[in-house]
């Protein structure tokens, strides 16, 4: 994935990417009262979020704050 960056006054703030995986569930199993076609405006707006057609894919991640030559790591 590529590095987002966004600055906000003067503290540049860096989303760091720790990883993804695709759950072994279906989306089906994991949201049974969920159609198919209820995924589809979340299927065009975060295309990154579905590794197939009943497949969601988790990411993890945290974030590098720096300013005035401090940096703070944030990973909840």
């Amino acid at each position: 994935m590529a590095e987002a960056k966004l600055t906000v006054g003067n503290v540049e703030i860096v989303a760091l990417d720790d990883g993804a995986v695709d759950f072994p569930f279906p989306l089906t199993q994991i949201f049974p009262g969920t159609t198919q076609e209820a995924w589809a405006s979340y299927r065009g707006r975060y295309p990154e979020v579905f590794a197939g057609p009943d497949t969601w894919r988790a990411h993890w991640g945290g974030y590098l704050l720096r300013s005035e030559g401090r940096n703070i790591l944030v990973n909840t």
